[in-house]
């Protein structure tokens, strides 16, 4: 059996089996070993670098929203009335965006530590991008595709 090797840490508002269609054990195959937290629209940033802290990742997944889908529709509504009149520019504009401001912590406390931002959406790749993400993810990565990202992060 293979040791494992490398550690991804994963902050994300779903169950890991949402999140990826691979097993714990499909990821250790490849050296790799995933610790995983839970958050919510209520999780603070420091529990999320203290999460970072305890597991001591060789790389971060973090979700760039916490908000479930009927919590950011429960928002909306409360902000705009009914879901249909909101105005399509203002989807960008109105996200919880947690997960960013957790990276922000995280690079402070550990600057050189990789985090890749996942979101279904590119709204504010840009944003994450200048607050220093080391990339953006649509989908969390394969094993395959996990195993470059580590690779990639040891050569810089």
């Amino acid at each position: 059996m293979m040791t494992l090797e490398r550690k991804v840490a994963i902050a994300d508002k779903r169950d890991l089996a949402e999140v990826t269609e691979y097993s714990r054990e499909d990821y250790a195959r490849f050296g790799i070993s995933l610790a995983h937290m839970l958050v919510s629209g209520q999780t603070p940033h420091d529990k999320v670098v203290e999460f970072v802290d305890r597991e001591r990742p060789d790389l971060i997944i973090l979700a760039e929203n916490y908000e479930t889908t009927s919590e950011t529709l429960n928002r909306l509504s409360a902000r705009f009335g009914h879901i249909t009149d909101v105005p399509g520019d203002q989807f960008g504009q109105i996200r919880a965006g947690q997960g960013v401001g957790a990276l922000v912590e995280i690079k402070k406390k550990h600057p050189t530590l990789p985090v890749y931002m996942l979101s279904s959406s590119p709204w504010h790749e840009q944003e994450t991008m200048q607050k220093g993400a080391t990339g953006y993810l649509t989908t969390f990565p394969v094993p395959e595709k996990l195993v470059r990202l580590l690779d990639q992060s040891r050569s810089h």
